[in-house]
């Protein structure tokens, strides 16, 4: 498409001659563009109007800006369960080496160097992170992807305490930055 104009006019003072002078547009001027729509990759430059009229278009920027503001599809973690010597269904003990938690994957390419965070809470707790984000590759796309935590990240949360019941949940982040939290297992 074309370029339209975003915002009022900026004015150029001397202070600003031989700098790199960065413009911010708010979003709600922004999200009210003809170019706004869900998809769209946008494009920049500028239009330098110097004090005689005289105007110069510049050059296209090599940063564009793709509009996505739909969040994940709402989803239901799936199956929780251990992995060590003496595996006890419903039950983490001493000889499990990891907890892993599956969660499914939508088949959503926006999904793609996004991310699930394992969230978790004992019976009195809020949900709070449990280790570090996954982050979604082409090959997790419409997979149920199974996420482990070993014992030793899992024995140091800080909500885990010898008899306490456990839930798990996880939040899907797409590339945008997007993200949805599911329903927990």
């Amino acid at each position: 498409g074309d370029f339209v104009s975003l915002g009022d006019p900026f004015t150029i003072t001397e202070s600003d001659i031989d700098t790199v002078l960065t413009i911010s547009i708010s979003d709600s001027v922004f999200e009210v563009s003809d170019n706004y729509e869900m998809g769209n990759t946008l494009y920049f430059n500028a239009n330098i109007t110097d004090v005689a009229g005289n105007v110069t278009t510049g050059t296209e920027s090599s940063s564009t800006i793709t509009i996505n503001t739909t969040s994940p599809t709402d989803f239901t973690v799936g199956d929780v369960y251990t992995s060590g010597t003496n595996t006890v269904d419903t039950y983490f003990n001493s000889t499990n080496t990891f907890i892993h938690i599956v969660v499914p994957i939508d088949d959503d390419t926006d999904l793609i160097n996004g991310n699930v965070q394992i969230i978790s809470k004992n019976t009195d707790g809020t949900f709070e992170s449990l280790d570090s984000a996954i982050t979604i590759s082409s090959s997790d796309i419409n997979t149920d992807l199974t996420i482990s935590i070993s014992s030793s990240t899992f024995k140091a949360f800080s909500q885990h305490a010898n008899g306490n019941t456990m839930f798990f949940n996880a939040i899907i982040t797409n590339n945008a930055g997007n993200s949805t939290t599911g329903t927990q297992s």
